[in-house]
């Protein structure tokens, strides 16, 4: 499957209503078969640099500006191979609110980060553990989700406080 492909079908997910978004990644085949063989307007990507952004993409790269700037940490110090504690938690948190705010899989969002999607379960886990237990994480994840305008990530946080 092509990586256009790839990016068409996340960005269907994200047509979805939140609660069914589970349920559509398990027929992923049904998808890649709609895309393929039907054009959809509706899913209208921006071009930037001669590159085509899809829905996903331009949401992951605003929240990860805005978690860059709020943590004061570089883009490639995510990415890169630190294992600092203060740049992992930010690392997880980050490929939390990728999660929980996209539709890209686990592998779609390792590849950002440059880690195995096993990670990246790990990491969601974690946080939503964290979130769940730790109260002054979760102020710290509720700082930053008060400055990312994204629906599903504050359902998302308010399932994990209740």
């Amino acid at each position: 499957m092509s990586n256009i492909v790839e990016r068409k079908i996340a960005d269907l997910i994200l047509l979805i209503p939140s609660d069914q978004q589970h349920h559509a990644r398990r027929r992923i085949d049904n998808l890649v078969r709609a895309v393929i063989e039907t054009p959809i307007p509706e899913l209208k990507w921006q071009t930037i640099n001669g590159e085509v952004e899809s829905l996903n993409e331009q949401r992951v790269n605003a929240m990860m500006k805005t978690v860059c700037k709020l943590t004061q940490v570089d883009w490639s110090e995510l990415k890169g191979k630190s294992r600092k504690r203060e740049i992992n938690d930010i690392r997880q948190t980050s490929m939390w609110i990728i999660r929980k705010g996209t539709s890209l899989s686990f592998a779609n969002i390792g590849n950002i980060f440059n880690r195995h999607h096993a990670t990246v379960l790990h990491a969601v886990e974690s946080v939503e553990n964290l979130i769940q237990t730790d109260r002054m994480y979760r102020g710290h994840v509720q700082q930053i989700l008060n400055h990312i305008d994204n629906e599903n990530l504050n359902k998302a946080f308010d399932k994990l406080t209740d």
